[in-house]
């Protein structure tokens, strides 16, 4: 099976909502206790896979400071991909 990455593109912080020169993505997880968001997938995952429970990982094609919903732990209006739900050992 052929591993692949995911990137952050851009400082979180520095994101300049007026201006926007980077490329706007990040990844949402969640689970039924929790939710967060990262531009950097393996550190959410390896973050929610400690917690020892299942939880689920969207990707957002939307800054990670950009308001939007989350409705059943799960992000609204915002074109979210759904890439699946995982099931720590």
């Amino acid at each position: 099976m052929k591993k692949f990455t995911f990137e952050p593109s851009y400082d979180v912080e520095s994101y300049d909502k007026e201006n926007p020169k980077e490329i706007e993505h990040h990844f949402y997880a969640s689970n039924y206790m929790e939710w967060a968001t990262n531009v950097d997938f393996k550190k959410l995952h390896d973050s929610f896979t400690k917690k020892g429970i299942p939880f689920g990982i969207w990707f957002v094609p939307v800054h990670a400071k950009a308001p939007y919903q989350i409705v059943d732990y799960a992000p609204q209006g915002v074109d979210a991909h759904w890439l699946g739900t995982y099931q720590p050992k």
